[in-house]
């Protein structure tokens, strides 16, 4: 006798709500706060999806998660772009004209994800409302063993020295584990907030090492003005004494496993 979940299946209606409306939004709205919520509903959908593709592996996911994914990094690009803006901004280093390179990287980009979903927002409801058949099949039962092989995961990498290399991937489990709490009722366990904690601190790391990056490959704009480039150089020093301390932070926090 299958379990059936309404939770699941209102979970899942609420995200494919919630990416429609950001669809047809996109190009009205590009803030950063709006950008963010575009990334984590996308997220939120793919990490359902891949769920999905998991136990009906005779249905064609491949394609709707390739195309979302290619949505996703792009958004994501231009929220790099605005994390280092805001940065920049807030260590008043506005007259550091990061901004000139900055803008026209935003507007490809904007340009480039603007293509991609109007390839998709047509036929994306059509798509969504198949899957809802298998949302409607789906046992609770394999909700809570995804649960379980996600928690082993996680476990088994912190439950030795962790690598700083592995941080990344930790905090992709834990967001999955995070999302996928929310399928069922009483989804969390005695260790989701310190989870939930130590994905922040890793992400906090993340930003910090993605702006360096961002700064760093943009280092030839710099070269030729003696004043702009001491406003690198000052950038770089300073986010990289903010990388330092971000990865103490997890560091401190990995040992209270």
């Amino acid at each position: 006798m299958k379990v059936l979940n309404t939770r699941f299946q209102i979970y899942f209606e609420q995200r494919v709500k919630h990416v429609q409306n950001h669809f047809y939004e996109f190009g009205i709205n590009d803030s950063e706060s709006s950008v963010h919520d575009f990334r984590l509903e996308l997220k939120k959908l793919l990490v359902l999806l891949k769920f999905l593709r998991k136990i009906y592996p005779k249905n064609n996911f491949k394609k709707q998660i390739n195309s979302l994914e290619i949505i996703f990094l792009q958004a994501g690009e231009i929220r790099e772009f605005h994390l280092l803006i805001k940065w920049l901004e807030k260590n008043e280093l506005t007259d550091f004209r990061f901004n000139c390179f900055l803008n026209m990287a935003i507007e490809k980009t904007i340009t480039d994800l603007s293509f991609q979903i109007n390839q998709i927002k047509y036929n994306f409801v059509l798509l969504m409302n198949e899957n809802l058949l298998l949302i409607k099949e789906t046992n609770i039962i394999l909700i809570d063993q995804f649960l379980v092989d996600i928690n082993a995961k996680i476990e088994k990498i912190i439950s030795k020295n962790v690598k700083e290399v592995q941080w990344h991937e930790i905090r992709k489990l834990i967001k999955r584990k995070i999302y996928a709490s929310n399928w069922i009722e009483d989804g969390q366990d005695s260790k989701f907030a310190y989870y939930q904690k130590l994905q922040e601190l890793i992400g906090n790391w993340h930003d910090t090492q993605v702006m360096i990056n961002t700064l760093s490959i943009k280092k030839n704009l710099f070269n030729k003005d003696i004043e702009m480039h001491k406003s690198y150089s000052f950038a770089i020093d300073k986010l990289n004494i903010n990388l330092d301390s971000q990865k103490k932070k997890v560091i401190e926090y990995l040992q209270k496993k």
